[in-house]
């Protein structure tokens, strides 16, 4: 400890501090910087153990499904399973009756499933409302507006009958796209992009 006319000087090597004290501080006063230093100790050990957490390995996300499997009933009551379809190209989408943009992109759908009639090609449409109601009143309108052509495979994940390995959508529409070897090759988040269906004319 350093002694000026006005102010002590004490250095903390430690914390490589120099706190300056008026000289006239007595000596029942503790000084500031011994609750500075104390504080900076305090933040010290924490941060310590901030990185220690940091360093500790995370969980590792889930990887992607390549070889989804899918099973279960269809709107029409006869059984499905995804690996029977090895051999066709396959969209599969995820959706919802109280999806807008979903329901905006069924008629594009429609027309493109109907365009790619007697091709390798088949289209299927995973609902997850969580009432079923919702979705078959959905599927009664369309049962008297769209024609057969264009009705494509439509399975409900609140089925019993229904299970899968790709884990539930975070956003919708969700949608993958499957090759002839039943390998997915690419994913949709959001609108299906108009050059997922140049991809599917490439797989075919």
């Amino acid at each position: 400890m350093a002694t000026n006319a006005n102010y002590l000087t004490t250095k903390d090597t430690a914390m490589g501090l120099t706190e300056y004290l008026p000289a006239q501080q007595t000596a029942c006063h503790r000084p500031i910087g011994f609750y500075r230093r104390a504080l900076l100790l305090s933040c010290a050990a924490m941060v310590s153990m901030a990185s220690a957490f940091a360093q500790t390995p995370a969980a590792s996300a889930a990887a992607p499904v390549t070889t989804p499997q899918i099973e279960g009933k269809t709107i029409d009551g006869a059984s499905f399973k995804l690996s029977s379809l090895k051999g066709k190209v396959v969209l599969v989408m995820f959706w919802s009756t109280g999806c807008a943009v979903c329901r905006d992109k069924m008629p594009e759908l429609r027309n493109n499933y109907e365009g790619w009639a007697g091709k390798p090609f088949e289209l299927v449409a995973v609902n997850t409302d969580t009432r079923m109601q919702d979705f078959m009143d959905y599927e009664r309108i369309i049962s008297r507006t769209v024609p057969l052509k264009q009705r494509f495979v439509q399975l409900w994940t609140g089925d019993g009958s229904y299970k899968d390995n790709v884990g539930k959508p975070v956003q919708l529409p969700a949608a993958f796209l499957v090759d002839k070897n039943g390998k997915v090759v690419e994913r949709y988040v959001g609108r299906i992009p108009p050059e997922a269906w140049d991809r599917i004319a490439d797989l075919l």
